[in-house]
């Protein structure tokens, strides 16, 4: 399993380096681990792990250059392996979850006129549209986290799907690192077994031939499972509160 951990974390930095560089900011991708040195846009982090405990000193110095630089609290690492003793350089455990895996000829495993057609978002209008209903009411007055840029990338697809003209579910899938990275899902919970087991087939529509990867904790993680995904490994995301 480590093998596919490995390509899912790198796939899933692409998708955080992708993100940063919409905002201005591209990280640097070192060996062991993916690393942003300016502020990374909310819910996003300033390095990803792409390597197990056997590169822990690597990565913690990575993470010691970070904390000298001026990043705000509340910056975040992905410990990609779950294996970095960060509580004693002044993080917590922000959230655990496990990495997941779809292959790519895994049969929809549901087929009925209820399920969501997914479609591609193109355009500046419908990508503000799919990031207010993905963000709900955080998305009042505050700042895009989706620049245009992203969707206008053709290794980036925002996925939703409609009912009377209105979003009632979306996802991202990003093509990199051998698979397609599935991610943001959000959905209604009526319609949260649908959507799960219908968005990882229309991400490999726009993406053939490869498998999926993403990562799911709690009541998600079993509605991926449901839909045909594997869990292959832990992970964990810490978070600097203070910054010295």
């Amino acid at each position: 399993m480590t093998d596919r951990v490995a390509t899912a974390a790198r796939n899933n930095a692409a998708w955080c380096d992708a993100v940063c560089r919409a905002h201005g900011g591209a990280g640097e991708f070192r060996p062991a681990v993916w690393v942003s040195r300016r502020p990374a846009p909310p819910r996003y982090p300033n390095a990803v792990t792409l390597a197990d405990a056997a590169h822990a000193a690597a990565q913690l110095a990575a993470v010691d250059d970070l904390q000298d630089t001026a990043l705000p609290a509340g910056w975040a690492v992905k410990d990609s392996f779950a294996c970095l003793p960060l509580a004693a350089r002044g993080f917590r455990v922000l959230f655990e979850a496990e990495w997941i895996w779809r292959a790519a000829e895994t049969p929809v495993s549901v087929a009925d006129e209820t399920a969501p057609i997914w479609v591609r978002v193109t355009t500046d209008d419908e990508l503000a549209a799919w990031e207010s209903a993905w963000a709900g009411d955080a998305a009042a007055g505050g700042a895009r986290v989706f620049p245009p840029a992203l969707a206008r990338d053709p290794d980036v697809a925002f996925l939703a799907a409609r009912r009377d003209g209105a979003i009632v579910a979306g996802a991202v899938a990003n093509r990199h690192a051998g698979a397609v990275g599935l991610s943001n899902v959000f959905t209604s919970e009526a319609g949260a077994a649908s959507a799960w087991a219908t968005c990882a087939p229309a991400a490999v529509r726009l993406f053939p031939a490869l498998p999926v990867v993403g990562y799911e904790a709690g009541a998600t993680l079993g509605l991926a499972r449901a839909a045909g995904f594997a869990a292959v490994g832990a992970l964990r995301v810490w978070v600097r509160e203070h910054q010295t």
